[in-house]
């Protein structure tokens, strides 16, 4: 008996789309694909090169006058569980595999037997689900029974933090740390992870009606342990297969004369806000890193003889892939049919100034769908793929790369919208891309205002292209817009952004829309709160400034969702790499492309239909001035006449890290992440609701109160500047 070689499980799929293993598959007499490694058909036969597999050398001699012939040989069989098209290198059984030589050096047949050992539970290793909020994946575990009968099955997340893996080296672990010395070293109900369908959104400082999905708590642990997120009993009835369950659908089926039992279970990313004010999200918010959770897997079994009842576990790894930003949407103006070549790209690590294009570890594939979170929708005629495919698929190992075409041009006043789901690393994480073709404005919901696609540049126009970020205003002032040339960083590239980065904008010359000259930040008029909103816009009947009911109505509806990540438009034809290109567009002050090709913001998208309306925070990345500042390198508040002025930055208030972060580590470092501010045409209490917050980093996507845009300092509460989005009835 040959000595038993252990190798790691490797599951590289089987079925009808995996190449077949046989010499000569087809039957007619010849070798498939014969020849040596540098043969162009080499690779075609075995083409997993991922796979395991079996290699024996040789040394070949023939006399036979048929075939005579001597040299080296290399008989190569990728492992799996056939001899045909199963590459699944599964633990816990026992490969046997057997080579027999017939005739010549090419005619071997190879025969494979496998047999499981011990009972027990078989979970692969490691697991990846989406990066989104609110999905689902099947998770798959084999049972080995032994023809035990399966009593009963449970599932306990052992392990759930929030936190970055493998980020120990950085400031991340400052925040890991402040999370945990005050509770036990695994919060989960602050991960990623559910065991239950996510069917609301989870908030605290929202008033008022909440609109469909969404409550109300006031401790995530409670909520956590109240709706047992980290707990399922699964039941088991005889001769019953599918299970229909509130809190998710799964399968129980036995098979091989029940020595084994195949069960699917759902699993799911939660809410994407589940506390506002803490930044806890079910979204992973970091482009470098993945977020761990650990599954322990309890199965019962029984037997009818003297072994009895067995108690069998296995834990799972559970890893959130990264975030991926780019490419996250394609805008094409209605005249412009020009293919946009999708490259899916992420950052090596947090503070990279490149993107790279990375393989999928498993089948992908990119599809329009039938259905986005359940719902059909229409839209999906104006796009094709390649070739003119509705579908296009890659293998292990490949880059999700694809053209997407444009052959259908919308008639005027009309836009198309579309949304384009890729499925990678084996199908279990998904990335949307949205995609349009015109600009005609967009109604999300209905009985709600059409909202416009592009931001505001002044009283009477508006941006060039929904990727350009328009004016920023200081309240109740439509007369002097702050241009868009102005929003530049103290240098570039951005990155290892630190405090004192963030300049005091008092003495800059501002560039203003529609002036010659320029005006310092002081000159520049604003309003105080007290100051009652009478700002109109002048383009056209029925257009207005979009007001906080019309913001309200999106936050209110189950149907809407928001997206994060950065659109790219008319004037490039793939996703670029270098930070600047992807995320600094500007515009000159003729309405052209001056710099960058892609543009970060929010897609607030209605999944019913596809419809979806671009919000950029800026090329920047922060789409807010302050009116005052704390004194960046003291942080104390000082003299309202010598304060930072103008300073363009997303955050309000903080202008440094949290000393001590327990209860919202995520806002560890606000101050230099990225989001915009967008004014509301009208004034709302309770709260004093006055602007809307788009949150990049949290996903945040919420109303504003006086505090954040009206500072008082010494006695001056005039206004910070804002974006601008309109609407019409």
């Amino acid at each position: 008996m040959s000595n038993a070689l252990f190798f790691f499980e490797n599951m590289q799929g089987w079925g009808k789309n995996m190449p077949d293993k046989r010499q000569d598959a087809d039957g007619d007499g010849k070798l498939d694909h014969p020849g040596l490694p540098d043969d162009p058909t080499y690779r075609l036969k075995d083409d997993v090169p991922y796979g395991t597999y079996i290699e024996v050398d040789a040394y070949y001699v023939s006399i036979n006058p048929e075939k005579v012939g001597s040299g080296s040989i290399k008989y190569r069989f990728m492992l799996g569980k056939d001899v045909e098209t199963d590459y699944n290198a599964e633990r816990n059984y026992h490969y046997k595999l057997t080579l027999v030589l017939k005739n010549f050096a090419n005619d071997a047949d190879w025969h494979i037997e496998y047999e499981e050992e011990v009972p027990g539970i078989e979970v692969p290793q490691p697991y990846y689900i989406s990066y989104l909020y609110n999905r689902t994946v099947d998770f798959p575990l084999k049972i080995n029974t032994a023809g035990a009968e399966l009593v009963s099955l449970d599932a306990r997340i052992i392990f759930n933090n929030w936190a970055p893996e493998g980020a120990s080296t950085l400031d991340y672990a400052k925040q890991y740390d402040y999370a945990v010395t005050s509770t036990a070293e695994n919060a989960p109900w602050n991960g990623f992870l559910s065991l239950r369908k996510t069917t609301a959104r989870v908030l605290t400082n929202v008033t008022g009606s909440q609109g469909d999905g969404v409550i109300l708590i006031t401790d995530n642990k409670s909520y956590y342990e109240e709706k047992r997120k980290g707990e399922r009993s699964y039941l088991i009835e005889k001769g019953k297969t599918e299970y229909t369950d509130e809190d998710g659908n799964y399968s129980i089926n036995p098979t091989e004369g029940n020595k084994t039992v195949n069960v699917k279970v759902p699993l799911y990313t939660r809410a994407k806000q589940m506390i506002i004010n803490t930044g806890y999200t079910g979204n992973n918010p970091y482009v470098a890193y993945q977020r761990r959770a650990e599954v322990e897997f309890t199965a019962k079994i029984k037997f009818d003889d003297e072994r009895g009842e067995q108690t069998l576990k296995d834990t799972a790894k559970i890893f959130q892939v990264r975030r991926i930003v780019n490419p996250k949407g394609i805008y094409r103006s209605a005249d412009n049919d020009q293919s946009f070549h999708v490259k899916l790209m992420r950052l090596p690590k947090e503070e990279a100034e490149k993107f790279e294009i990375f393989p999928s570890e498993g089948p992908w594939r990119a599809y329009i769908p039938e259905e986005v979170d359940g719902h059909t929708f229409e839209g999906d005629d104006f796009i094709t793929f390649n070739d003119g495919q509705k579908e296009v698929k890659g293998k292990t190992g490949s880059p999700i790369e694809f053209t997407v075409n444009f052959p259908k041009k919308p008639n005027d006043g009309e836009a198309f919208h579309t949304v384009i789901r890729i499925d990678y690393h084996n199908y279990t994480c998904q990335h949307l891309i949205f995609v349009t073709r015109g600009d005609a404005p967009v109604k999300l919901v209905d009985g709600g205002a059409k909202w416009h696609t592009r931001n505001l540049v002044s009283e009477n126009r508006e941006a060039a292209n929904p990727l350009d970020e328009g004016s920023l205003f200081r309240f109740n002032n439509l007369k002097q817009p702050i241009a868009a040339s102005n929003q530049k960083n103290s240098r570039s590239p951005w990155t290892n952004v630190k405090r004192e980065d963030f300049k005091n904008a008092k003495t800059m010359p501002f560039t203003i829309v529609g002036r010659e000259g320029t005006l310092l930040w002081e000159q520049i008029d604003a309003g105080t709160f007290n100051t009652s909103p009478t700002w109109k816009v002048n383009l056209g009947n029925g257009v207005r400034i979009a007001k906080y009911e019309d913001y309200k109505a999106l936050f209110d509806d189950k149907n809407i969702q928001q997206g994060y990540g950065v659109l790219y438009g008319d004037e490039t034809n793939e996703p670029c790499t270098t930070i600047q290109d992807v995320y600094e567009y500007r515009v000159g002050a003729d309405g052209k492309r001056v710099s960058g090709y892609g543009m970060r913001g929010c897609f607030v998208y209605n999944k019913s239909n596809g419809k979806f309306v671009f919000f950029p925070v800026g090329a920047s990345g922060y789409g807010h001035r302050r009116n005052y500042d704390y004194e960046p390198w003291g942080g104390t508040r000082f003299n309202a006449a010598t304060n930072a002025r103008g300073v363009l930055r997303y955050s309000s208030g903080r202008i440094d890290y949290y000393p001590e972060p327990k209860n919202n580590p995520l806002f560890y470092d606000l101050f230099r992440r990225p989001g915009a501010v967008y004014w509301l045409n009208n004034k709302v209490d309770p709260g004093s609701k006055i602007a809307w917050d788009i949150n990049y980093f949290t996903f945040d996507f919420n109303s504003l109160d006086k505090a954040n845009v009206f500072p008082n300092a010494g006695g001056d509460d005039k206004s910070d500047a804002c974006f601008i989005r309109c609407v019409e009835d």
